[in-house]
């Protein structure tokens, strides 16, 4: 039986700025809330997908909203208990345990935080992977799992219930409601018995995010990377390849759609020079090497600032920032025909079939 302690907040926030694919928000408020309520030789218990009870009903919590909404958020930690006890009385069960619904950025952390203060376990796995936009880009909606009832409390505390069996269209009537109230909300979904989420969740990645975390004690990019391949062996994600390192030259709009970001790279090394891009929307989806595709979503992108060898998300890279860049590799439950509709570039509005880095590399 393991346990998440204090020890455990710095490397999870590192990982899961990794594994957010440049998304996720600034975890910063939600390290300092877990530091406060982790004192002492306090812990919260975290669960093998195996342990779970196949009867034993558990669900899922976190953030939705526009990032630099989140960052801004006078965010107390308690938000987050008010939603699952909404849950239980709507479905008149209670929760044995939470899981995040992305295993990544602010939402690795936020079912962390309230777990300790429900006093219940937290899941080793996810139904994400990463940092993906909208909710039906999950493994739920792969293994036909509905996310209804799905409890939202907006930052003026009202609750609001959606229900129906079409994800897209809860999806839809969420983004509705915080459009009027500051683009922030707090979330219960995904409640389903513990036979149900254990052929559904990905396993290990809170742990794996550790992992990546623990790979930042070394001070050289070298060694930090050798270690992130090291944890990705041990997990059911697949290669890290280094994409490429260079200073970003140029931050603008994409030239086919405004709500694209491109980041463009020139490499600086003799061994690295070339042109490089990072194509954004929210996180970051594509990049080239000198024209060629390197690395397509629903793969992870993430990108480390070579002066403080520490992760940098989108809405962080600044022009003449030198970074290093890595693609990881998604697990094989996110590269069926389904998943790929649901998680690949064209679910973006961005027409150009996965392929994998492998195969990129010809």
């Amino acid at each position: 039986m393991r346990y998440i302690d204090k020890s455990w907040i710095t490397p999870l926030a590192l990982g899961g700025m990794i594994l957010s694919s440049g998304g996720g928000g600034d975890t910063e408020n939600f390290e300092k809330i877990l530091s406060e309520i982790l004192i002492n030789k306090d812990s919260i218990q975290l669960l093998e997908i195996d342990d779970m009870i196949d009867e034993d009903y558990y669900c899922s919590n976190g953030m939705m909203g526009i990032s630099n909404v989140i960052d801004s958020y006078s965010f107390s930690g308690k938000n987050g208990m008010d939603t699952i006890l909404r849950m239980e009385n709507i479905e008149e069960s209670k929760v044995s345990a939470l899981y995040p619904y992305e295993g990544a950025g602010i939402n690795l952390l936020y079912p962390i935080i309230t777990a300790k203060f429900m006093d219940l376990p937290v899941i080793d796995g996810d139904v994400m992977g990463r940092c993906f936009t909208e909710l039906q880009m999950t493994t739920l909606e792969i293994n036909n799992i509905s996310i209804s009832p799905f409890v939202l409390k907006d930052t003026m505390d009202i609750v609001h219930i959606f229900s129906g069996r079409g994800t897209k269209n809860i999806e839809n009537e969420i983004r509705k409601v915080l459009s009027r109230i500051d683009n922030l909300g707090f979330f219960a979904t995904g409640m389903a018995k513990g036979k149900n989420l254990k052929k559904t969740l990905i396993p290990g990645t809170i742990t794996f995010a550790k992992k990546i975390g623990d790979s930042f004690i070394h001070e050289n990019y070298e060694d930090i990377i050798f270690n992130i391949k090291k944890a990705a062996e041990e997990c059911l994600y697949g290669e890290v390849v280094e994409l490429f390192k260079g200073k970003i030259v140029n931050i603008s709009e994409a030239d086919f759609n405004k709500e694209w970001t491109r980041f463009t790279v020139v490499g600086k090394e003799k061994s690295n020079r070339g042109i490089y891009s990072i194509l954004a929307k929210d996180q970051f989806l594509l990049t080239y090497n000198n024209q060629n595709v390197s690395c397509t979503s629903p793969d992870i992108i993430s990108a480390i600032d070579l002066n403080s060898l520490k992760p940098v998300i989108f809405q962080k890279l600044k022009k003449d920032m030198e970074i290093g860049v890595i693609g990881i590799e998604t697990p094989k439950s996110h590269k069926t025909e389904k998943a790929l509709n649901l998680m690949g570039l064209p679910a973006f509005g961005y027409k150009l079939p996965y392929k994998s880095m492998k195969e990129l590399r010809g």
